[in-house]
């Protein structure tokens, strides 16, 4: 499959849960105030990019791959993480809610998790080796 390409783009205020999309590649890309909610992004890839005040709630993330990607601030519920295409997985999160995500079975060493919201997120079996969960909310 071939897939479209998008590169150092800025992303503000798009609805992309109401656009029809599929198959992209975002390199070095930057989304602002930004929705996926319920979006199959299954088969895409981001690489370098930088999602601040998203709502990716219920994203669908099958074989998603996910390289260097920071989620600052978004509102991340229900997102199976532990779908995502596992080769060079890397990200970060800032002040975002996880609240009943799934990292289960993932190998996410030294993902840095700050002042997050994780409140039912299942983190069974996984390897968070060096990883830093700082002011969150594990219950």
């Amino acid at each position: 499959m071939n897939l479209e390409i998008v590169e150092n783009k800025n992303f503000s205020g798009v609805d992309f849960s109401k656009k029809q999309i599929a198959g992209i590649e975002f390199e070095n890309c930057i989304f602002k105030n930004c929705k996926f909610t319920n979006k199959d992004l299954s088969g895409f890839i981001f690489l370098e990019c930088k999602f601040i005040e998203c709502d990716l709630s219920n994203a669908k993330l099958n074989d998603a791959s996910l390289k260097d990607v920071d989620f600052i601030k978004c509102k991340l519920l229900g997102l199976e993480f532990n779908n995502c295409n596992q080769l060079l997985l890397s990200f970060s999160f800032t002040e975002c809610q996880l609240n009943l995500s799934s990292f289960f079975q993932m190998k996410i060493k030294g993902t840095i998790f700050s002042n997050c919201d994780l409140t039912e997120a299942d983190f069974g079996e996984t390897d968070l080796t060096k990883s830093v969960l700082n002011n969150c909310d594990l219950k």
